[in-house]
C-alpha cells in the first residue's frame, strides 16, 4: 500500500464515513474500516522491547540473589544461613564464588552435612565456606591463565585445564561463569576442603 493510500485510509478512520459521488451522480457512503494497519506494528515492537528487559536485568543481581534463583545450590544456601554468611554474597566484591551444587553436597555422607550445620560447629562451617570464595572476579578465561587460586580462608587450590574442562582442586566446574553484579559464580561438582 502506498503512503498516499495509507494517509487517506487513516483520514477516513479519523474523520468517519464520508460520502463520495459515483459516476452516475448517486452518493455512495464509504464504510469506516474496523482496524488500521499501523497500530499492530507499534504494539509488536513494544512487546519485544519489554521481553528483553528481564534478561538484561539478571546481571544486576548480587551473587546471593543469583544463587537463590538458580535452584541448583539449595544446600549451599542452607549452609550460608547456618554460618550467618549470606551478607558476604551481598557485599560489593568483586569475588568468585566456587559454589558446590546440590549434587556436590550429595556426595558427602548425610551425617557430615548434619554435623556441619550444628551451631556448635559454626566456626568450622564458616572456614569451610570461606574456602569457596576467592577475592576478585575469575572467569574461565582468567582461570586458564593461573596455576592456582587462594581463597578467603587462606587455602590454595590448583587450577587444571583438561580440554574444555576446568578443575579447581579436586572439583570440576560444571556451571561456569554465572555473572552477578558483585562477581562471578563457578558451580563445582565437589565440596572443597573435605576428604571424600
Amino acid at each position: 500500500m502506498s503512503i498516499r493510500k495509507l494517509i487517506l485510509l487513516n483520514a477516513i478512520v479519523l474523520i468517519g464515513p464520508i460520502t463520495l459521488a459515483a459516476c452516475d451522480g448517486v452518493a455512495t457512503p464509504i464504510a469506516k474500516p474496523a482496524v488500521t494497519l499501523a497500530k499492530p506494528t507499534v504494539v509488536a515492537a513494544q512487546s519485544v522491547a519489554i521481553a528483553v528487559i528481564p534478561t538484561a536485568a539478571h546481571t544486576t543481581q548480587d551473587a546471593l540473589s543469583v544463587v537463590t534463583a538458580s535452584g541448583k545450590f539449595k544446600t549451599l544456601l542452607t549452609a550460608l544461613n547456618a554460618a550467618s554468611m549470606t551478607n558476604v554474597l551481598k557485599s560489593a566484591g568483586p569475588f568468585t564464588l566456587l559454589a558446590p551444587t546440590d549434587d556436590a553436597f550429595a556426595k558427602l555422607p548425610k551425617s557430615t552435612i548434619v554435623d556441619l550445620l550444628k551451631p556448635v560447629n559454626k566456626k568450622m562451617l564458616v572456614s569451610l565456606l570461606a574456602s569457596h570464595i576467592v577475592s576478585g572476579k575469575d572467569t574461565l578465561a582468567d582461570l586458564a591463565k593461573v596455576k592456582s587460586v587462594k581463597t578467603l580462608d587462606g587455602s590454595e587450590f590448583a587450577v587444571a585445564i583438561d580440554g574444555s574442562a576446568t578443575s579447581i582442586g579436586n572439583a570440576k566446574i560444571v556451571v561456569p561463569d554465572v555473572s552477578a553484579s558483585n562477581g562471578v559464580i563457578q558451580g563445582i561438582d565437589t565440596v572443597l576442603g573435605i576428604v571424600h
